[in-house]
């Protein structure tokens, strides 16, 4: 990761992920007198760039490691799709991940097949905790 604070337009997921004057500047969409004149602002001050950009890589780090992300599909999985009785070589859990994984489209066949998939998630869940 760069640690490199970012100016971005405060759309979509960006502020999500951007604290605006924490780790990066936020400036409206389509603004580009808005997002020139902030660029060089945060050019305007190298030590608070260096200590933006620390904070971003920090936040990336704590939000956005596998396991973090594998909990938070866990927990919509389990939203998502109701207790599923057991596949045939499936615990009730891993089956009904499978289910909610397939439902969401995010697993595909692989050559150690998507309860290879679902067990990682389920195995990094279950360490996150």
């Amino acid at each position: 990761m760069c640690r490199v604070p970012v100016v971005a337009t405060a759309v979509g997921g960006t502020p999500e992920i951007v604290a605006d004057g924490a780790n990066g500047y936020l400036v409206p969409p389509r603004n580009h007198e808005s997002l020139a004149g902030q660029i060089l602002r945060a050019l305007a001050g190298p030590e608070q760039l260096k200590q933006m950009g620390a904070y971003g890589r920090q936040t990336v780090a704590d939000r956005f490691t596998f396991a973090r992300q594998a909990e938070q599909y866990c927990r919509l999985f389990e939203q998502m799709i109701p207790a599923a009785p057991p596949g045939p070589d499936l615990t009730s859990q891993e089956q009904k991940a499978l289910e909610a994984a397939k439902a969401a489209e995010i697993v595909t066949e692989t050559k150690d097949g998507p309860e290879a998939v679902v067990q990682e998630t389920i195995d990094a869940c279950a360490t996150s905790r």
